[in-house]
């Protein structure tokens, strides 16, 4: 039971990441001259690409912190920071 509450925590984390929905009209706008073959193969590379960077970080993320001397705590105040710096210039 616990791995399915970690493999949702996860979903929920990379569908936030991602944003399918918030990316359908940046697609549309990039390719609406393309034929539906060629959106068909931006989407297979976009998969592609995407997967494995997702991959590879989450394999060797670790690795890359801890050659930089980052904690995961630092990382997420880092964000912290960015996320509330971005908002309050959104406001």
């Amino acid at each position: 039971m616990e791995m399915m509450y970690a493999a949702a925590g996860i979903f929920v984390g990379l569908f936030g990441i991602i944003n399918p929905v918030g990316n359908i009209l940046i697609f549309i706008s990039l390719t609406e001259n393309f034929t539906r073959a060629e959106k068909i193969e931006v989407i297979k590379k976009t998969i592609g690409v995407a997967t494995g960077v997702l991959f590879v970080f989450g394999l060797v993320g670790n690795y890359i912190f801890s050659i930089f001397g980052i904690t995961i705590p630092a990382f997420r105040i880092a964000g912290g920071i960015l996320i509330f710096s971005i908002g309050f210039d959104m406001l």
